[in-house]
């Protein structure tokens, strides 16, 4: 967005070629740098993150229940087992982040605890194993993001907006 301001203000001559315009410019993108003080994490990571285990449970609910209609009962009666000992969790996926993901990580404990053979026989165990891997790596995302972030001093986005609010005026 900033950049998109920055290159904007260069298209338009006068504006950019003035010093008030280059003071601009260069705060707009002082102030960009700012908000994404973290280069190791961002936040689009998180959110990539967190979209791999919605995908997942998305597909793990929809295997389920595919398979309560399936034609041997052996499969059906796995597949509901399993079914009902997560469904009381529901899909928590348009959730805010706290409650979603200890919500997935109960179903997860659920899931785990399973009977091997029910997941296998259902071929849950590969979703189970999904699930788990996208969601470990979902929380170290989201550590490494806030605890970097909270590193940062106070105030410090608050200065370069102010900074780049003067050179605007």
């Amino acid at each position: 967005f900033c950049q998109e301001i920055a290159n904007r203000i260069a298209d338009v001559k006068v504006v950019a070629d003035s010093e008030p315009g280059k003071a601009f410019r260069d705060q707009i993108m002082s102030y960009s740098g700012e908000l994404d003080v973290l280069r190791e994490v961002s936040y689009r990571q998180v959110s990539d993150a967190d979209a791999a285990v919605d995908a997942t449970i998305i597909g793990l609910r929809a295997h389920l229940q595919a398979l309560l209609v399936y034609p041997r009962e052996d499969i059906r009666e796995a597949a509901r087992t399993i079914w009902n000992a997560i469904e009381p969790y529901g899909s928590p996926i348009r959730l805010p982040y706290n409650e979603e993901y200890a919500i997935v990580g109960r179903m997860l404990d659920t899931l785990e605890a399973t009977t091997p053979e029910l997941l296998s026989m259902t071929l849950v165990d590969a979703w189970v194993e999904s699930l788990r891997s996208h969601y470990d790596a979902f929380m170290a995302l989201r550590k490494g993001f806030h605890n970097e972030r909270s590193e940062q001093p106070v105030g410090r986005i608050k200065a370069t907006r102010q900074t780049l609010s003067d050179a605007w005026k």
